[in-house]
């Protein structure tokens, strides 16, 4: 069972606290600059742990930068799912960029 949809006021707490992410709509969205090989590494090194969650994140990959769009579908918008796949997706890029981890905080 998914979780519950988060409120306006958690989320908008969590995006203080993870600034390379926003909000768009009901979404929540985050832009890497990355080379493609990166984006591609990044993908790779994320595709267990979307599948163990069944949580499967809307990815752009371009020439040099990637953008991740996540969202709780049968929800309708942004639940913790959404949240801890974010953290996921930080934790993999610090990885494969440690410069941008370092230019995150």
């Amino acid at each position: 069972m998914r979780p519950a949809l988060a409120s306006d006021e958690f989320v908008s707490l969590w995006l203080t606290q993870h600034p390379r992410w926003r909000r768009v709509d009901d979404r929540l969205v985050a832009t890497y600059a990355l080379s493609y090989e990166q984006s591609i590494a990044v993908l790779t090194r994320t595709l267990e742990t979307v599948n163990e969650l069944d949580h499967h994140p809307l990815c752009q990959v371009g020439y040099d930068e990637m953008t991740v769009t996540l969202w709780t579908h049968d929800r309708g918008g942004i639940t913790e799912l959404d949240m801890s796949l974010a953290h996921v997706w930080d934790d993999v890029v610090g990885v494969i960029a440690p410069s941008l981890r370092e230019r995150s905080h």
